[in-house]
């Protein structure tokens, strides 16, 4: 559906003003039948004990069924399925600025040491990992395919063995969920536009501290997603000011007002390229899930976007545009201009969105059970 909805860009600027933002009234939950569905831990812990045997016979007895199954939710999320054999395989080493480069003579008066990575079984690593440790987004869903924030393209990760394509089921997750996620990720974040493009390749980076220690794992967007004050060596901050400001007159070493109007601009940036990437993560997570798991604070543009796919027919590139159009704030505002009344007509297009991907788990759910109970032995 191309009809633009009020003002969609209004949306997201009330995720941050939090109590500017109505409660979201809960999912109705649909009919469960008479026996009750185990949770899927239990179910995974079950399925961890089988042979190989028995966990292939079940996998592919629940691949038929899926691929059968009559649930509009499904066949959506599942149309995004693709060959990955043509996806670049994701990176496998840690992503960190060239002190060759960075610390070079056009950029700074000196040297700088080379990075040295800190193990992840480190207390060193283990202590910063905690510290910067962000909500997880979707953390049940197991990846084939995922998104490259750095590069803005699609990668692909491990393949699904057969406990990770159970666990998929057991949580509710369609076949394709995660090349969905992925694929709307990328059309989003190219729609934002060159900046931040640029911003995501810099956030992307490893966090390095003060001693050229760097952390994999641990990713600039992880440490300035905490809210604090974080001190980076120059060969990190020169980049965001020749590549993102355009200021190619800062050369290291930094110190005294250039430092502080670096670092200034820096946290300006993480929180306009926080709400950027939270935006984008809601979105997507709306197209696939009624109720995902997500920071708090941004799972309150969810119900938002599923108002916006329902009126668009779930067409992605409709949403992209609005987006694109009305941007983050317009989002909130047009949408609560429309879901104003709990029985009003818009509530209930928005509600019937969330439902219909609730009761697509729950279906999935119960299939994988099922299959466990009669095939487990």
């Amino acid at each position: 559906m191309s009809a633009r909805s009020p003002r969609l860009a209004a949306v997201l600027a009330a995720a941050i003003a939090l109590p500017a933002v109505r409660a979201q009234e809960p999912i109705p939950a649909p009919a469960t039948g008479a026996r009750e569905l185990p949770e899927p831990a239990v179910l995974l812990e079950r399925f961890a004990g089988l042979d190989f045997r028995r966990k292939a016979v079940i996998v592919r007895t629940l691949q038929r069924q899926l691929a059968t199954l009559d649930d509009p939710a499904l066949r959506r999320i599942a149309a995004w399925r693709t060959d990955t054999a043509g996806l670049p395989d994701a990176r496998s080493e840690p992503l960190v600025f060239d002190p060759a480069r960075w610390a070079s003579e056009e950029h700074a008066a000196g040297r700088a040491p080379s990075r040295t990575p800190i193990a992840r079984d480190d207390p060193r690593w283990q202590r910063l990992a905690q510290r910067y440790a962000r909500p997880p987004w979707l953390p049940e869903l197991r990846r084939e395919v995922d998104y490259d924030w750095a590069d803005g393209r699609l990668v692909r990760l491990q393949p699904l063995d057969y406990d990770a394509l159970f666990a998929n089921a057991a949580y509710g997750f369609a076949p394709g969920t995660d090349e969905a996620l992925a694929g709307i990720l990328l059309r989003l974040d190219r729609a934002g536009g060159e900046r931040q493009r640029k911003l995501g390749t810099w956030f992307a980076h490893t966090y390095c501290d003060l001693e050229a220690h760097c952390y994999p794992g641990i990713t600039l967007y992880d440490a300035w997603y905490s809210g604090e004050q974080v001190d980076v060596p120059d060969v990190d901050a020169i980049p965001f000011a020749w590549e993102i400001l355009g200021q190619r007159s800062l050369r290291s070493p930094l110190s005294g007002p250039p430092r502080d109007r670096l670092y200034e601009a820096i946290r300006d940036a993480a929180l306009e390229y926080r709400q950027h990437r939270t935006l984008l993560e809601a979105a997507a997570a709306a197209y696939v899930r009624a109720a995902p798991t997500m920071d708090p604070t941004y799972a309150l543009l969810v119900p938002r976007f599923h108002y916006l796919f329902a009126t668009r027919g779930d067409d992605v590139e409709a949403v992209v545009d609005v987006v694109r159009r009305e941007g983050r704030d317009g989002v909130i505002d047009e949408v609560d201009a429309a879901v104003r009344r709990p029985d009003g007509e818009a509530w209930q297009i928005r509600e019937a969105h969330k439902t219909e991907l609730a009761t697509m788990e729950l279906r999935i759910r119960r299939l994988a059970a099922d299959a466990l109970e009669r095939l487990g032995g």
